[in-house]
């Protein structure tokens, strides 16, 4: 009981149709986390009002600043469901909160080198990276290895060119380690 409540894992969904593969990712939030943070930003504000109303200009902006980051975190969380297209000419990654969609699009061409990255250090969530050109992005933050392989999976079975385009693969011999041996 107390592990469901506290298990964050998003919803994923694979679609694919007319070659586009589409993998729409659900917030899973839990209540109980919308509660206690709501909680956190009453109490904050209860103990930071005598400071706000003695604080300066600038004291008041980053108090003002820092709650309205936080609310802002608190909705990416709970309500903005992310949705990846790949196609044979694009990558799309978009975010959308109730009707008000961010779309970011990368040429295929550009794209390579798609894996998961593990949680290595706390400061980063894993999730999905792709280089495009030279630089490297970031995406399905929060996402497990066992739905990110699903979404690898389903690459290669339904985009198969794709797939062998833009999935990590080694360009050198630098990870291995030639033994010499005679057979």
């Amino acid at each position: 009981m107390l592990s469901r409540l506290f298990d964050r894992r998003s919803q994923i969904e694979i679609g694919e149709s007319s070659g586009i593969l589409r993998v729409t990712i659900r917030p899973a939030g839990r209540w109980f986390f919308l509660l206690l943070a709501a909680a956190v930003e009453v109490a904050a504000a209860i103990m930071l009002k005598n400071v706000l109303i003695a604080a300066g200009f600038w004291g008041r902006l980053v108090i003002v600043a820092g709650s309205f980051g936080f609310l802002t975190g608190i909705v990416f969380e709970f309500f903005v469901t992310q949705i990846i297209e790949f196609n044979a000419q694009e990558l799309v990654i978009s975010k959308d909160f109730r009707g008000w969609e961010r779309r970011q699009v990368y040429p295929m061409a550009e794209c390579s080198q798609l894996e998961w990255i593990p949680n290595a250090s706390n400061s980063e969530d894993p999730g999905l990276r792709c280089k495009v050109g030279r630089r490297t992005i970031r995406f399905a933050k929060g996402m497990s290895e066992k739905e990110s392989v699903e979404i690898l999976v389903a690459l290669q079975k339904y985009l198969p060119d794709v797939a062998h385009q833009i999935l990590a693969v080694a360009k050198s011999n630098e990870h291995f380690v030639t033994l010499g041996l005679n057979s």
